[in-house]
């Protein structure tokens, strides 16, 4: 083909498009706005892991503290793309630092006998069966005995009196004081039924039961370590224990707590 065809084709006029028109495809004209601001923003080669290289003048540790507390209180996480965009590029070189890096934006999830339930060992009992293999997540209420990685050992201190405001979650008048201020500083796992409430929370798929090898799975186990039956000694009940299980066998519900 000579040059010359390619002039005596029909040639074809591609228009230009208004923002409005491509916003129609993306969220919305703002949208386009904000992300070509985002992407146009000057970011200085700076290492904002070491306070050194940026906090010259004030304090570091305050920040880290009001640059936290504004990805806490202002991101919109529920917003708009264009919302969104609006909160990144009014950020400082900091709040995207921490957004991007040390921020705990996601949420992770496992498979628990992704490959089956496995072979059943021995028989029943109560509707409860014991697979050949255990799969669950072991964890325990804190403060916790604090590592000691130069002695490789367990230090005997709670992780409470080495971090400031440890285990704090709760305002109520209990146990310690940091700065004339009093915290609840006892189990985060401790509940109390008789006088308030609690609440467990989690996503759970499950496709299907296998009511040949165990009717009942044990989704929650909270277990104060104490044998059934057992008392104090004042000869008060101290056996505690909150249990959420599903079940194929449970009629209408297969959700049920003990």
């Amino acid at each position: 083909m000579s040059l010359k065809d390619y002039f005596e084709k029909p040639t074809k006029t591609i228009g230009s498009s208004s923002l409005s028109d491509i916003g129609k495809e993306v969220e919305s004209d703002r949208y386009l706005e904000t992300y070509r601001d985002v992407r146009e923003r000057f970011l200085p080669n700076v290492d904002y892991s070491d306070p050194i290289n940026f906090a010259f003048y004030g304090s570091a540790k305050e920040y880290y503290k009001e640059s936290l507390a504004r990805t806490k209180n202002q991101y919109p996480y529920d917003g708009s793309r264009d919302e969104k965009n609006q909160w990144l590029y009014e950020s400082t070189y900091l709040d995207l630092y921490l957004f991007d890096n040390r921020y705990p934006r996601f949420n992770g999830y496992i498979n628990m006998s992704y490959g089956g339930w496995g072979t059943l060992n021995g028989s029943q009992t109560e509707g409860y069966g014991k697979p050949s293999s255990l799969e669950y997540i072991s964890f325990f209420g804190n403060p916790n005995a604090a590592w000691d990685h130069v002695s490789g050992s367990l230090t005997g201190s709670s992780l409470q009196k080495q971090f400031d405001f440890a285990n704090k979650y709760d305002d109520e008048i209990m146990t310690g004081s940091d700065d004339g201020v009093t915290y609840k500083r006892e189990q985060n796992l401790k509940f109390n039924l008789a006088s308030k409430g609690i609440t467990l929370e989690f996503w759970l798929k499950k496709p299907a039961f296998d009511n040949s090898l165990t009717k009942k799975e044990v989704i929650f186990d909270l277990h104060n370590g104490v044998l059934s039956g057992s008392t104090d000694s004042s000869g008060n009940k101290n056996y505690g224990r909150l249990r959420f299980e599903i079940s194929g066998n449970n009629g209408t519900s297969p959700f049920f707590f003990t």
